[in-house]
């Protein structure tokens, strides 16, 4: 590899390495954002465990629904956040 390549590797690595950063700290903070959500989510499932059947609202129910339903995508977005961190590491030792 002449001298030009390498130091496109160089410059490209050098932001795989910022973007990895970046990453770590967004899925930390998202992290922490589903936890806050799953506390919200536990205390309405608890809230609708002490509410009577007949004053249940479907709104109520479709809020905890789409509550759990956020809960899960975080979950999802938190392993691919996972795997890219994951990938950026190997390119970045493969150079």
């Amino acid at each position: 590899m002449n001298k030009h390549k390498r130091n496109i590797v160089r410059s490209l690595v050098s932001q795989i390495e910022t973007h990895k950063a970046h990453t770590v700290a967004l899925k930390a903070r998202i992290e922490d954002i589903k936890s806050e959500l799953e506390t919200v989510k536990d205390e309405e499932s608890t809230a609708l465990d002490n509410t009577p059947e007949s004053l249940r609202t479907s709104v109520r129910q479709e809020a905890y629904d789409n509550i759990e339903s956020a809960v899960g995508d975080l979950e999802i977005a938190i392993d691919s956040m996972d795997t890219a961190v994951s990938s950026m590491a190997a390119a970045c030792s493969d150079c």
